[in-house]
């Protein structure tokens, strides 16, 4: 009795993990929109900010009575650091949302693991987000979805054939 060694299944024919793989992708990709759209929301709040510097500046801040009016570099200090983090909150959420359409698209590898790891940095969801992405986006089948995984290069067919090469003449 002669046994075959099992050969591994070519990546096409596991549809199991194609399908596996672009739900994962796809669930992650909708997952970075609404990441995405928190992170802008949030960093939304400090536009607050910014007005009562521009009321500080302007002295339209209404004080109390015999109070005199804060410095205008007050109000400009509060502009500054309220632009600043409304200016960062949007730019990593448009980040974020642009690394989910890479997601879903199936390119730019590298910055999809680049933004998974900065949203990592954002305890406890970011962080979720983060660590999922970087689960899913090292898998060998996922790295081929990508095209991004060069499997080992098969032998020429003549050296499993039991017949020698035909020799030239």
């Amino acid at each position: 009795m002669q046994t075959h060694p099992v050969q591994p299944l070519a990546y096409d024919t596991g549809s199991y993990l194609w399908g596996r793989d672009l739900s994962h992708l796809r669930t992650l990709a909708i997952c970075h929109f609404v990441w995405g759209g928190l992170s802008m929301l949030f960093s939304s709040i400090f536009i607050i900010h910014i007005v009562l510097g521009a009321l500080m500046v302007s002295g339209a801040l209404p004080t109390g009575r015999g109070q005199p009016p804060p410095p205008p570099a007050m109000g400009w200090f509060f502009i500054a650091m309220g632009g600043c983090v409304v200016l960062f909150g949007w730019t990593v959420g448009v980040l974020v949302i642009y690394s989910g359409v890479c997601l879903r698209a199936r390119k730019h590898w590298v910055f999809s693991i680049v933004m998974a790891g900065i949203s990592c940095l954002s305890v406890p969801l970011g962080t979720l987000l983060g660590v999922f992405t970087l689960i899913v986006l090292n898998r060998e089948s996922v790295k081929a979805l990508y095209g991004r995984y060069n499997p080992p290069m098969m032998p020429p067919a003549a050296v499993f054939s039991r017949q020698d090469p035909p020799k030239p003449e």
